[in-house]
């Protein structure tokens, strides 16, 4: 066999390994870290600063218990955010609606707030039946940097190697006999 298509071939290999990897860790990106808490309930909780959406997890199973509670309006429902100060951090509704189904859990977005400053905050949620509450820290940005690495991993992989192999060897004894 021709030492080209053989580095192609190990060029196409490596290529999908490390691409396939990248792609799967921007996955896990998305199932991070969260705080779960159910309503009626404050916590203190350590946050880093950036972006954080609040989600109703209607369909859940937490702490023992399974929760289901498809009701879309939640009129009445309250979150309050203090700093160690005790100063308010600014809630509002999400911007774009996102929902999510894993496993047996199914949620949707309903609020979100930033953290300029890492550090404890108090979280104080309020509504007249127990409600599930998903805190999570949006990685998008990280989550499309991972995947498009790992689409052009791949596909830098399968040019070089593709290329490798069909180019034609400079000197006799790059054959293998």
């Amino acid at each position: 066999m021709n030492k080209n298509i053989k580095l192609g071939i190990w060029i196409i290999v490596l290529g999908i390994v490390l691409g396939t990897a990248s792609i799967v860790y921007s996955v896990t990106l998305m199932f991070g870290e969260s705080i779960k808490m159910v309503t009626p309930d404050d916590m203190t909780v350590t946050l880093d600063a950036g972006h954080y959406t609040v989600y109703h997890e209607y369909q859940s199973y937490f702490e023992g218990k399974i929760y289901s509670t498809y009701s879309a309006n939640l009129n009445g429902f309250s979150l309050l955010i203090f700093d160690e100060n005790s100063n308010r951090i600014s809630v509002e509704p999400t911007i774009v609606n996102s929902t999510y189904t894993v496993n047996s859990r199914a949620g949707q977005s309903i609020l979100s707030f930033d953290i300029l400053t890492p550090g404890d905050y108090q979280l104080v949620a309020d509504y007249s039946e127990p409600v599930v509450l998903l805190i999570k820290k949006e990685q998008i940005k990280l989550f499309v940097i991972y995947l498009l690495t790992g689409f052009l991993v791949v596909g830098s992989s399968l040019f070089i190697g593709i290329f490798s192999m069909i180019r034609k060897p400079k000197y006799e004894d790059d054959y293998d006999y």
